[in-house]
């Protein structure tokens, strides 16, 4: 950041005055620009109904950050800067009153947007009193002895307008988009007749800006990232603050479930455009994965356009097939969950191979005759010989039992004249 020099005895220069302002200005702007980013973002504006109420609404001070010239005009002697882009602070101090007035036709509503622009301007005029060289002791009064008045100072502020939706049918009136250089703060709604607004009648323009707290207190809070969920079963949505406006490959954002998802579901921030949840497995959601009012955690995968659910407190948690021995499985995998009795005996002969395609690991029971005693059957999972039942008796009855794992080969084999009697397997 640049400073002024000055030197003793120096006869002294009113741009020395103007730099200074200006090299703070862009100071402050690039920090502003560190902390906040270059888009346009709020702090304050409050919006609450008059006290007494009525068809009003008061909106608090504020502030607006927004990317700007340096100087749109020239700084007194200094010239105007229209190449450089800083962020500048537009302030408010005082409260604005805006009215909202119902309808005129019964049955209809309207929308209101209340928004704000930063507004750059020079103001307090004032006549000056100019250095006089013939007569030093007798100041001119204004340039040259005019009496005109100068600008004294440049302000960066806040212009708060309202603007009115078209009314319609009650339920389908629809909220209109911000003027050119504005950013949408709140929307009113009011009906036919009404002759009060209340603190029901105002929400949070869903694309408004808006910080809700200090940088430094919201990150610890996690306010940007966080909000309640404002849409259905299985189509979740959230208005945050600042508005998220475009999604970015790995951004995480948490809300409040209002609702359980019963099956596939989707999430929109801030009104764009919903995209599917899926699970850890990159899967749809197939229902308790959300839980109604649990807190969870989204995260954007850009590469399959998809929210991937990282976390839902009390809810179900996808997982994909576990592929080594250290890993967690999932449903799929557990033997017995998913799968019926299957009496097979019709279809399956003694000597023969059969692969476990089913994904999950089966039980396979199989049950002999002996012809003689000493007959024998031995059941081979990819080849090795597992367990061996051999006949006690001329006519004894044998079976074995293996657990096969998913992909495996398996077969019985006969001996002694044994010959099949079931083949029962659990697939």
């Amino acid at each position: 950041m640049d400073r002024v020099l000055v030197y003793p005895a120096s006869i002294p220069r009113s741009a020395d005055i103007l730099q200074t302002n200006r090299n703070v200005l862009i100071g402050l702007g690039m920090l502003a620009q560190e902390m906040l980013g270059a888009s346009t973002v709020a702090s304050g504006f409050a919006c609450t109904p008059t006290s007494p109420t009525g068809m009003n609404v008061v909106v608090a001070g504020g502030r607006i950050y927004s990317l700007q010239q340096v100087d749109p005009l020239a700084y007194s002697t200094l010239p105007a800067d229209t190449t450089d882009l800083i962020v500048k602070q537009g302030i408010v101090l005082g409260a604005t009153t805006m009215s909202c007035p119902a309808p005129g036709t019964s049955g209809q509503s309207i929308n209101y947007l209340l928004q704000a622009s930063f507004v750059e301007q020079d103001a307090n005029a004032t006549v000056l009193p100019y250095y006089n060289s013939a007569n030093p002791s007798q100041p001119f009064s204004g340039p040259s002895n005019s009496g005109n008045a100068n600008y004294t100072t440049r302000q960066d502020t806040v212009q708060l307008t309202v603007k009115a939706g078209t009314p319609a049918t009650t339920g389908s009136q629809t909220t209109p988009a911000p003027d050119s250089g504005c950013i949408g703060l709140w929307v009113v709604t009011v009906a036919y007749g009404q002759t009060t607004i209340t603190t029901g009648n105002i929400s949070q323009y869903a694309q408004a800006p808006l910080l809700s707290n200090s940088v430094m207190r919201g990150v610890q809070a996690n306010s940007f990232n966080y909000g309640p969920d404002t849409g259905a079963a299985n189509a979740y949505a959230v208005n945050y603050s600042p508005a998220v406006t475009s999604l970015l490959d790995g951004m995480v954002l948490t809300f409040e479930a209002a609702h359980a998802n019963t099956t596939a579901s989707t999430f929109s921030p801030n009104g764009i455009t919903a995209s599917p949840i899926v699970g850890g497995a990159h899967s749809a959601l197939q229902g308790s994965e959300i839980a109604s009012g649990s807190k969870c955690e989204v995260m954007w995968k850009a590469n399959i356009s998809s929210w991937v659910l990282l976390n839902s407190t009390g809810g179900s948690l996808q997982i994909p097939p576990s592929t080594q021995s250290n890993q967690a499985v999932n449903q799929s995998q557990v033997l017995g969950v998913g799968q019926n009795k299957q009496v097979l005996t019709g279809s399956r002969a003694l000597g023969t191979n059969y692969t476990n395609s089913t994904g999950k690991p089966i039980l396979v029971r199989v049950s002999a005759s002996g012809s003689a005693a000493g007959s024998a059957i031995g059941f081979f999972i990819d080849g090795a010989e597992g367990q061996v039942s051999v006949a006690t008796t001329s006519s004894g009855a044998i079976g074995v039992a293996e657990t096969v794992p998913p992909g495996s080969t398996y077969s019985v084999t006969a001996s002694g004249g044994a010959t099949l009697v079931s083949w029962v397997e659990y697939r």
